[in-house]
């Protein structure tokens, strides 16, 4: 089973193959037209829970893996090792996260709430530590219990909700004017968002909307 793929600046595709919801990464090369295995520095030596695979803007290959951790690629041993050998330590487990790349910034969606990462000044913002007063870090909902986080190619931030009555409620983050907004409400739940050639945002799931 294939649960996430990726291509890379190199044409390589970057996949997870296992079993069930759990696998450990490999990857395709189109010229030697070969799959391999990489390696991973984890303690428990089993499958992991991968969510996703996603080259930055810098080249730096990452493995999100929820529960098991965050892993970034060493491509001179061509293996996967904890975060921390680039960025400080964290104190929750990341489930999916996106570059910024006119910032150079991460977001990070956690079982803590939604997280904004700055590596120029090694400093994660959230909720309780919101120096430049983002608008999402003041929206209890939003920045805690927030999912399916998507960051659109105008660095519009999208994610969604279930409120306490069951309705689902979809947000719109603007990182340049520093605006949230709720989209709608809902009856369905919305898993993923993606962004068509025009421009426009779609998030999907067991309804398709905009």
């Amino acid at each position: 089973r294939v649960s996430c793929l990726m291509q890379d600046n190199k044409k390589r595709w970057w996949m997870s193959a296992g079993v069930s919801a759990r696998g450990y990464p490999c990857i395709f090369d189109p010229l030697h037209r070969n799959f391999k295995k990489i390696p991973v520095d984890y303690p428990a030596k089993g499958l992991l829970y991968i969510q996703s695979i996603f080259q930055d803007s810098k080249g730096q290959i990452w493995m999100v893996t929820g529960v098991d951790g965050l892993f970034v690629l060493d491509t001179f041993k061509n293996i996967f090792k904890k975060y921390t050998t680039v960025w400080p330590e964290f104190f929750s487990d990341v489930w999916n996260m996106h570059e910024d790349k006119q910032t150079g910034r991460y977001w990070l969606e956690t079982d803590k709430g939604i997280v904004l990462y700055d590596p120029k000044l090694k400093q994660y913002y959230h909720q309780k530590n919101n120096p430049e007063f983002l608008q999402c870090f003041m929206d209890t909902i939003f920045c805690t219990k927030a999912h399916s986080l998507y960051l659109d190619y105008n660095s519009v931030l999208w994610a969604t909700d279930r409120t306490k009555n069951g309705a689902h409620i979809s947000y719109r983050y603007d990182t340049k004017k520093n605006v949230l907004a709720q989209t709608n409400n809902h009856s369905g739940w919305i898993y993923r968002y993606f962004t068509d050639v025009s421009g426009i945002t779609w998030g999907y799931g067991n309804i398709l909307g905009r």
